[in-house]
């Protein structure tokens, strides 16, 4: 199943999370396929990159206790994507 889908549109990559039925709560398979999205942006001609819920309601993230090496994956994965602005 794919929790993650990325589309791109304008140098916008919309990263759409569809774990619906858990509030998108982290868990190690959509931390997985998270990173997975990030590491396409950090490695795509994208400028901007919008995180988004499949129902496109208000963005909720939840991460239960048990989520960690997916989570530090994840964490990677984002710093390697978002360019040092200092």
């Amino acid at each position: 199943m794919t929790l993650v889908r990325y589309e791109s549109a304008g140098h916008v990559a919309t990263i759409t999370m569809a774990r619906i039925e858990a509030h998108n709560a982290l868990n190690n398979a959509l931390c997985d396929e998270l990173r997975q999205a990030w590491l396409r942006f950090r490695d795509s001609d994208d400028r901007v990159a919008v995180l988004a819920d499949r129902k496109r309601r208000a963005l909720r993230v939840h991460l239960p206790k048990d989520v960690d090496a997916g989570l530090k994956s994840l964490d990677q994965a984002v710093s390697s994507a978002i360019p040092d602005r200092r």
